[in-house]
């Protein structure tokens, strides 16, 4: 993904991020605890990203990534299903990410088997 500055960011099958300027290539570290970068996108001016990681079995993570904050854990959607499983209901598989274009909220969707889109005020 083109971000500002001529760089490319680079999410791995490892869960790694890194930045690609030319030839040089800086990793950022692990966006999540196990399993790949997923989905990746940024705000109008390539200068902020948002992006989701993590397995099919473990929980989805959501990060951030930018110049001031660096990379950034948001965390793992989770919830309670009221009625559902006795307890919290978690989104597995984030298989997708957009933020609106005036960053004030972030949209995740799953692919796994709740099939849902999480909506998060910024």
């Amino acid at each position: 993904m083109s971000i500002s500055d001529n760089r490319t960011l680079i999410g791995t099958r490892d869960g790694l991020l890194a930045v690609a300027k030319f030839s040089s290539i800086f990793n950022l570290g692990n966006c999540a605890p196990h399993g790949p970068v997923r989905c990746l996108c940024t705000n109008a001016d390539g200068t902020k990203v948002w992006g989701t990681a993590g397995d099919d079995e473990d929980m989805g993570t959501v990060f951030t990534y930018d110049d001031q904050e660096g990379l950034r854990q948001l965390g793992v959607i989770s919830y309670n299903s009221h009625g559902w499983m006795d307890g919290p209901t978690a989104a597995h598989i984030l298989s997708s990410v957009v933020v609106s274009p005036d960053e004030r909220t972030l949209a995740v969707g799953g692919a796994d088997r709740l099939g849902s889109v999480h909506l998060f005020r910024l």
